[in-house]
């Protein structure tokens, strides 16, 4: 395969096509949950520095709700549902039936709401990763963290050793603008779960090329 960090043109767009499916399926269950259509936006694969996924989400210093599971089975790595502080008391006032506004600071039931939304989302999208991969993605029971996002992503690259010099991302975002709510969901991945990746979707690719001769 390529040097690490680099991805065929096939392979990122094969990834994104996945990644939108995907995408699309934890958009709809989120919409479901918040009773309004969620847009998302087309799904960003890369192969960046662990400290350079901050870049990704806004300034270190911004406070942030993150929903996170490990993810075990044939890779290894970590889904990340990210809320501004603003849109995650938004989401909870919607979740909770509250006057919007009540929210302004997480309570325990509060806490357990926004941790189903994170597993609802992350389940609908690793589902299709899965599916198309032919892999095991298993998410560990959802964890919450409310701290600055630098703080939580230098926690995560400690976590990572060596392996945040370089880790494998996919990040799609999600909103609605009438109702103030925003996120993003981002996927990263060690170098050995990365050539594993690489290799299914090359396999795939090939399957897919022999049956479009096919037909």
């Amino acid at each position: 395969m390529n040097d690490f960090g680099i991805l065929s043109e096939k392979q990122i767009d094969a990834l994104k096509e996945v990644g939108t499916i995907g995408a699309g399926h934890a958009a709809n269950a989120l919409s479901q949950l918040v009773g309004r259509k969620i847009m998302i936006s087309v799904p960003e694969v890369k192969a960046v520095s662990l400290k350079k996924v901050v870049k990704l989400v806004g300034p270190p210093e911004s406070l942030v709700a993150v929903v996170y599971t490990n993810l075990m089975g044939d890779t290894r790595g970590r889904s990340l549902l990210i809320f501004p502080r603003q849109s995650v008391f938004n989401l909870v006032d919607i979740l909770m039936k509250r006057p919007a506004g009540q929210t302004k600071f997480l309570k325990e039931i509060d806490c357990s709401a926004i941790k189903e939304v994170g597993n609802i989302l992350a389940g609908a999208f690793l589902t299709t990763l899965a599916d198309f991969l032919n892999i095991a993605l298993i998410p560990s029971v959802p964890l919450l963290a409310y701290d600055m996002i630098g703080a939580i992503l230098e926690a995560l690259a400690i976590e990572f050793g060596k392996d945040a010099d370089y880790i494998f991302c996919i990040q799609t975002e999600f909103m609605d603008p009438t109702l103030d709510i925003g996120g993003s969901f981002i996927l990263v991945f060690d170098r050995k779960s990365l050539n594993v990746i690489t290799e299914k979707i090359d396999m795939k690719i090939k399957e897919m090329t022999i049956n479009k001769k096919k037909t």
